[in-house]
């Protein structure tokens, strides 16, 4: 029942968030999407949704004794007490500061917000209070003390560094794709992001072989240095770049970058995770792969929030200097090939600061991965009896 219960759900509030066309146009079922009193929240389907939500958990709550309920429900209040939410209101606070701070400022005007003054502070004190509650917390979110090896928390920096380059790639090489090459198709700009995507899972087999072989620093080091290499190398590329011919017709001068660039990525990958796992006790193991992971996250987070208001005020000053498009097309200033051509430029020039960064952002990992990790991942730390 409650799998029943579950499914109706999901599948209405899929249909009602996406309201296919099919369905909302139709001339019987687009009934359900009728807006009862003009609120969308109030059509036939979203309240099919809601019902059958709220029938699974007055479900799971009567309990069951023959079988296991699908939500542990009257689990929930315990689980939340154990919570950490002074230390998770903490963290919020910290990284909340920083995205805001690079992120609420007019491109036009500037690359950090005037807040910053007192935002970054407030987010500084904010995380010393953090690790401070985390170390005298009865259950913290993190548990400090058992990260206290260079290898841990060497492993957890590596990815933040990680992270913030990942996310550049992952962002902005479908947008210098959409800008010069492939203007009019979303997917052949993200087919070029394929070049890189497809070392990724190479480079995880060979890091994982590697590793056991000549350490976790070496491999991840040599990781990342590659990947800073490729990076720095793009901060060079053009406007014709993508769609200069290399040898065969589907062969660019793009593709060893992007390609050094996803191995680089995917060599780190098997290291960083095996030196946190060698850095901690065997029954902590599900939490610090998590932990590792959720590094990475923020550094995404955190990393494309620097770098995308550095480069749009870059773009933004770069562009003003150029001539409105009246002046350089004044018959036609609305399909001007010129401005169309400096905007490019300033787009161009905009993601090389991008790829400078994430090339700052990689090297910074090679260093710590090289300096930090733990070298020999087939020595564990024996767990606790």
């Amino acid at each position: 029942m409650s799998l029943v219960l579950a499914g109706v759900a999901l599948v209405a509030g899929c249909l009602a968030i996406a309201a296919p066309s099919p369905l909302r146009d139709s001339d019987t079922l687009g009934v359900a999407y009728s807006a009862l009193g003009g609120m969308v929240w109030l059509t036939p389907i979203a309240l099919v949704a809601a019902g059958a939500a709220v029938a699974l958990i007055l479900w799971e709550l009567r309990g069951h004794d023959t079988t296991r309920g699908l939500i542990a429900i009257r689990h929930l209040p315990a689980l939340g007490a154990a919570v950490d939410w002074p230390g998770a209101v903490l963290l919020g606070i910290a990284l909340s500061t920083v995205i805001v701070s690079f992120s609420a400022e007019d491109p036009t005007t500037g690359a950090i917000s005037p807040a910053a003054l007192w935002l970054l502070p407030l987010g500084a004190l904010s995380a010393a209070c953090f690790v401070i509650r985390e170390r005298r917390a009865r259950h913290p979110l993190i548990a400090a003390a058992e990260l206290r090896s260079p290898g841990a928390y060497g492993a957890l920096l590596a990815n933040l560094a990680v992270g913030a380059a990942l996310m550049a790639a992952l962002l902005d090489i479908p947008v210098l794709a959409r800008a010069t090459v492939d203007p009019n198709s979303q997917l052949g700009a993200a087919l070029v992001l394929l070049r890189l995507l497809v070392g990724v899972p190479i480079g995880a087999v060979a890091g994982g072989w590697l590793s056991q072989r000549i350490g976790n620093r070496l491999v991840a080091g040599t990781g990342m240095a590659i990947t800073a290499a490729a990076f720095l190398a793009m901060t060079f590329w053009t406007a014709t770049t993508l769609a200069d011919p290399f040898g065969p017709g589907w062969l660019h001068p793009s593709d060893p970058v992007l390609f050094a660039c996803g191995l680089g990525f995917g060599l780190a990958i098997a290291p960083v995770n095996a030196s946190m796992l060698a850095s901690v006790r065997e029954h902590l193991h599900g939490l610090a792969s998590a932990l590792v992971v959720v590094a990475r996250m923020i550094g995404m987070l955190v990393g494309i929030s620097i770098l995308t208001a550095v480069s749009l005020r870059i773009f933004y000053t770069t562009a003003s200097a150029f001539p409105p498009a009246q002046a350089l097309c004044p018959q036609s200033p609305l399909n001007c090939a010129a401005y169309e051509r400096d905007v490019t430029s300033a787009i161009v020039t905009e993601l090389r600061a991008v790829f400078l960064g994430a090339s700052i952002c990689a090297g910074i990992a090679a260093i710590l991965a090289a300096v930090l990790l733990r070298g020999r991942p087939e020595r564990l730390v024996p767990a606790v009896p």
